[in-house]
């Protein structure tokens, strides 16, 4: 049996239009190429830090570390990745979880 479909579909059970999907596509490929590129160019200077560990190993930990925070905070401003900290974080050890509520969930 052949359904005859004569209305449009609504506007919630999509994108509006093949733009939208198309801009959506564009922005992430835009975001995975930007981070590759980045992640390459951090891991490079990685590489190229690791013979410190022969000469100090305090200068290569001391690199090692600000390698890691420049890609990480590069990489989630390129991802648009929000962060928001609520409280201090505990003394001595202590394991993160991060967590999302319902309510801040959003998608664009």
């Amino acid at each position: 049996m052949d359904a005859d479909i004569t209305e449009p579909a609504s506007d919630s059970e999509g994108p509006s239009s093949g733009l939208e999907c198309l801009r959506g596509t564009l922005r992430a490929t835009f975001r995975l190429t930007t981070v590759s590129v980045w992640t390459f160019f951090w891991l490079g200077l990685r590489i190229a830090a690791r013979p410190l560990i022969y000469v100090s190993p305090k200068a290569e930990r001391a690199a090692r570390r600000v390698v890691m925070n420049y890609w990480a905070g590069g990489a989630r401003r390129m991802l648009g990745v929000r962060v928001r900290v609520a409280g201090r974080p505990p003394q001595g050890q202590y394991f993160i979880v991060a967590n999302q509520d319902r309510k801040s969930t959003r998608l664009n």
